[in-house]
């Protein structure tokens, strides 16, 4: 009252002004203790956060080690012979030895489905990379669809197997199958570690082939095109990859009619070849042969036929006596030499081609109908017509039941 009376305020007015400022006074302090709670919580949550993915980090890396640890036991043990007798013969053949790790694939490891899939994924691979495509494409198939359960449709781990099971589908000529396999792949991949990744571009590369298979060639050149510019930016002049899509953009254009583009590419690409692996090497013989055939084409059956001949004996020695590389490099060095008019050497030629392809690729395939159709026309410069005719309806035919109704194949058949 005297405060009051002082300052001149009235009593209830100076309790009112008082009761505010207790007020505000509380409100502060609750205002404060919320914020230091909020803080306090954010930094609970994250140190929990933080332990959760510490220990999802850890989980995982075990996970991985142990994988790691399965994988090298499954294969040291698959190279241990306990007892000759389980050989076919008195040495054991690569053959035997994959053959043997796919069947313990299947019934050692079906309660380990992860690491499985990895081993059925990289069997498949060695597989696809000795002719053998039909195990490959199975194991490739079955990687592809436990992949997938495990860890779902986006992985970058399933985006790998589509890769390997559409390679090796457009390789046994299923190329409908392979290109959905091989679209969905690089879809992943380039949502997955980047349009302008390693792995995109080789994604880009594998879609070129298949399209370049199937006679699209215009479609193919801007996947390869996009490729090299990857290739490029991320290794340089200098690298196998680089030389690869040059080495491609080359056969494109060579496919086109467009030889003034492709026989310099192609030469720049062997170029490369020749300096990265100087001791030889299943690409360098790819690249040997690819010019070859540019040239063939081009007019230069000399340099072509030394190159094809060159390329077989380095196929030979890399691959052994059967692989569908040996088999190809076998038909273009019979195409030059039925341009020689050596009509008897082309003929061996192509007849060792047809029964290599039949043995790896089975009966009814379209590189055994583009042999047939070579073989035919030696036949006919030979003077045997009617076994000439009869072996071209028999390669259209083929190529009707494998290629569809409209493909250039068909028409040049």
């Amino acid at each position: 009252k005297l405060v009051a009376g002082v300052v001149g305020v009235s009593l209830d007015e100076l309790k009112q002004r008082e009761a505010q400022r207790r007020q505000r006074r509380a409100m502060l302090l609750v205002a404060a203790s919320v914020a230091g709670m909020a803080i306090t919580s954010a930094l609970a949550t994250a140190a929990w956060m933080a332990r959760n993915e510490a220990e999802r980090q850890r989980v995982r890396a075990e996970a991985e080690a142990e994988t790691a640890r399965q994988t090298t036991r499954f294969m040291v043990d698959l190279f241990k012979v306990s007892d000759p007798s389980e050989a076919l013969g008195n040495t054991i053949t690569a053959r035997e030895i994959l053959d043997r790790g796919a069947n313990r694939i299947e019934t050692e490891l079906a309660d380990q489905p992860a690491i499985q899939a990895t081993l059925m994924d990289t069997m498949g691979t060695v597989y696809t990379s000795l002719g053998l495509y039909d195990p490959a494409a199975r194991l490739a198939r079955e990687a592809v669809e436990k992949r997938q359960g495990l860890l779902g449709p986006g992985h970058p781990e399933v985006a790998s197997s589509l890769g390997h099971l559409g390679e090796v589908l457009m390789l046994k000529g299923e190329y409908e199958e392979a290109e959905r396999n091989l679209r969905a792949s690089l879809e992943t991949k380039q949502r997955v570690h980047g349009p302008q990744s390693a792995e995109a571009a080789q994604a880009l590369m594998l879609l070129a082939e298949l399209v370049t298979r199937q006679g699209r060639y215009e479609e193919a050149e801007p996947l390869i095109q996009q490729a090299l510019g990857i290739r490029r930016a991320l290794y340089g002049e200098r690298h196998p990859d680089v030389a690869a899509s040059i080495e491609a953009l080359g056969l494109n254009y060579h496919d086109r009619g467009d030889y003034d583009r492709a026989i310099p590419g192609l030469r720049l690409a062997l170029a490369m070849r020749r300096d990265l692996h100087p001791q030889g090497h299943p690409l360098l013989a790819q690249a040997i042969g690819n010019l070859a055939w540019a040239l063939m084409q081009g007019g230069d059956l000399e340099e072509a036929e030394e190159l094809q001949r060159e390329a077989l004996a380095m196929k030979r020695r890399l691959y052994g006596a059967s692989h569908p590389a040996i088999a190809s490099t076998l038909i273009n060095l019979g195409y030059t030499l039925e341009l020689r008019d050596n009509y008897a050497a082309a003929r061996s030629a192509y007849n060792e081609a047809l029964d290599m392809q039949r043995r790896l690729l089975g009966q009814d395939h379209p590189e055994v109908a583009a042999t047939l159709a070579s073989l035919a026309f030696v036949l006919d410069r030979q003077g045997k017509r009617e076994a000439a005719i009869d072996m071209l309806r028999e390669s259209l035919d083929m190529r009707r039941r494998t290629l569809g109704p409209a493909h250039p194949e068909v028409a040049a058949a």
